[in-house]
């Protein structure tokens, strides 16, 4: 199945998914990253996240890593959603509040919200740097066994 002339294999399914042939860390500036086709994707440092989610507009978490990445820690008051479902999971994303993803570099989100983009969704926003950045700038990260918990 294609979406957009991407195979879900090699952008879902790629074991090594940070190291995907057409990702490059280069390509990331001035808080938007542009792929080989020129679609840009919004992102955010982790200093920002924390100021969008002190308003009082809702804004969605979602965690894109795999379980036993989870486990390790998370974010506070984020879900867990494992990458390679989000295009079966895609109708179940609202399109009126910012939804910001996250993993552990922010290579495999911005995959993720790259997607997203190109599924017409405007509303997505990539974590810069993912959970690595936010606890090397010290912020709060807590157990993930409580999203694992709510997804079973």
């Amino acid at each position: 199945m294609l979406y957009q002339g991407f195979s879900l294999l090699s952008i879902f399914y790629n074991a090594n998914i940070e190291s995907s042939f057409w990702f490059h860390p280069r390509l990331y500036s001035r808080g938007m990253y542009q792929d080989g086709v020129n679609k840009m994707i919004n992102e955010i440092s982790a200093s920002e996240l924390l100021e969008l989610q002190a308003q009082e507009a809702p804004v969605r978490l979602v965690d894109v890593r795999t379980a036993a990445e989870v486990a390790q820690a998370a974010l506070p008051n984020a879900e867990h959603m494992v990458m390679h479902t989000i295009p079966l999971k895609i109708n179940d994303f609202e399109r009126d509040q910012p939804i910001v993803f996250y993993c552990r570099t922010g290579a495999r989100s911005a995959q993720v919200c790259h997607f997203l983009k190109q599924q017409g969704m405007d509303n997505v926003i990539n974590l810069r740097g993912g959970i690595m950045d936010w606890v090397r700038q010290g912020h709060e990260a807590v157990s993930g066994e409580y999203m694992l918990a709510e997804a079973s």
